[in-house]
């Protein structure tokens, strides 16, 4: 077992991270000395302006517990530019109109309001607000993925050519109809999107291209890899 006196190098502590070593008059070993070193480091490096702004929407949230509406009008003030323009920049794919953005923000701010109890102080007042603002997104856009859905499966079920056709048919159609938008949904995110922005939208590849931060050629690539990927799982589906 090496027992070193004192610490010379860290070398040492690298290659000997389980032996025993005193540093600084505390007996220890090499392992548990570097992270000791390194979550003091960290400690450190951790600006003190973040740690009070943090400390300050913590005491705010008290304030507002306890009856401060001023306190709210204060976090709502500084916390809303910040999360408005977050909201816009998560919604990359431009699937929302902006004054739906205003909408989902207000939305956030409200549902926070009502559980103000479980803020922890653990990142900034606004960052916890967007959580709750990219939640509100999902929801929308998986309500409104649903609505094509549905609008989809109307629209076939009354096009002329099913008028009048036996009834089992027009299930079989539906039937087919959900089963291809099952597939849709086994694709990865980024296949999804481009498929959807093209059926729906009929945007073009190099708007997709632009929005994507890919060239026109990848796009293409990835809408027919994704149109083959989307065939197959049509076809697999048990």
């Amino acid at each position: 077992m090496r027992d070193d006196s004192q610490v010379s190098n860290l070398f040492e502590i690298f290659t000997w991270p389980n032996q025993h070593f005193t540093a600084g008059g505390v007996r220890t070993t090499g392992s548990a000395f570097l992270f000791d070193l390194l979550s003091d480091f960290c400690r450190k490096i951790v600006t003190p302006a973040v740690l009070s702004m943090r400390e300050r929407d913590e005491r705010l949230v008290h304030l507002v517990l306890c009856g401060n509406e001023n306190a709210w009008n204060t976090l709502y003030q500084e916390a809303v530019p910040w999360v408005t323009c977050a909201v816009k920049g998560f919604d990359h794919q431009n699937f929302f109109p902006d004054d739906e953005h205003k909408d989902i923000v207000d939305e956030a701010f409200t549902r926070c309001y009502g559980q103000l109890e479980r803020y922890q102080g653990r990142s900034r007042f606004r960052r916890w607000v967007f959580g709750y603002a990219k939640n509100i997104m999902y929801q929308r856009r998986s309500a409104q993925l649903t609505a094509y859905r549905n609008q989809y499966l109307l629209e076939c079920a009354a096009e002329s050519q099913y008028r009048g056709s036996d009834p089992l048919y027009i299930l079989i159609h539906l039937e087919q109809a959900r089963h291809l938008w099952n597939a849709f949904y086994m694709l990865d995110k980024i296949e999804r999107r481009i498929i959807f922005q093209r059926v729906f939208f009929q945007k073009a590849p190099r708007t997709l291209a632009q929005e994507l931060c890919r060239t026109r050629q990848q796009v293409l690539d990835l809408y027919e890899g994704a149109c083959v990927k989307l065939k197959w799982n049509f076809l697999h589906q048990s």
